[in-house]
């Protein structure tokens, strides 16, 4: 057991005084460097994760890595899937710009296209007689499907565009409620698409079958090409492509 054993005398107090005074006077100098580093907003310095170098190598591999584990599913013998990351790098550096650039090509190719070629009018204009075209089950699903695509793709622009382009206008709080709206929405409507999809499928697939003439009327543009009217089948050569 070791004791400490306090001087009592004035020579005993006036010798720990100077030996507090001069190690004040030795940490003084350590003190002011301490607070001149943090005054000059220097940063702290780093402490090294030794696993921070396996990790990354995890998520970066070009492969994926499995291992043996009693638990049952896709994934449940990789450690990490690091294919949500790359979605998310492809959607925010790739997918976004060139889309978003895609787009404003082709609303400026179409304006331009309207302001030079302008309306291709009927010869002779049009008359009293109205034939129907349609029966109004076509007319039915027609405007079924169309009506879904609108949605969908509204939607679709909405969950990718809308982070870049409608947060500065609507703030964070009222987009969070627009997008999930629309994520909800896209998610139930897609199988409507897909129901519309077939019964247009059916009812059209046999007038949209290629025939004699669609390769003249593809020669001379659809009627781009000079000012005369190009005759075609029930659908047109471009309908079909479409379809």
């Amino acid at each position: 057991m070791i004791r400490l054993s306090l001087p009592t005398g004035g020579n005993g107090i006036k010798s720990a005084a100077w030996s507090l005074l001069l190690l004040w006077l030795l940490l003084l100098p350590m003190q002011s460097l301490a607070e001149s580093k943090q005054a000059r907003g220097l940063p702290p310095p780093a402490v090294l994760n030794p696993a921070a170098d396996l990790w990354r190598d995890i998520r970066q591999r070009d492969m994926p890595t499995t291992g043996t584990t009693q638990v049952r599913g896709v994934d449940s013998g990789v450690l990490i899937n690091a294919n949500g990351d790359k979605w998310r790098k492809f959607r925010m550096d790739q997918l976004i710009p060139i889309g978003g650039y895609l787009l404003l090509g082709m609303a400026i190719f179409l304006t331009l296209f309207y302001l030079i070629r302008g309306k291709v009018k009927i010869e002779g204009g049009t008359s009293d007689r109205k034939l129907p075209r349609y029966t109004s089950y076509e007319r039915l699903i027609h405007w079924f499907i169309a009506s879904v695509f609108i949605f969908l793709a509204l939607t679709g622009l909405i969950i990718l565009f809308g982070r870049p382009l409608l947060i500065p206008i609507f703030g964070k709080e009222l987009f969070s409620v627009i997008a999930s709206a629309s994520k909800e929405g896209h998610n139930l409507m897609g199988p409507l698409f897909l129901v519309a999809l077939i019964l247009v499928f059916i009812k059209f697939v046999r007038r949209n079958i290629y025939q004699k003439g669609d390769m003249s009327w593809l020669l001379r543009g659809g009627g781009i090409i000079g000012k005369k009217h190009v005759p075609s089948n029930f659908f047109n050569m471009g309908e079909k492509s479409m379809f």
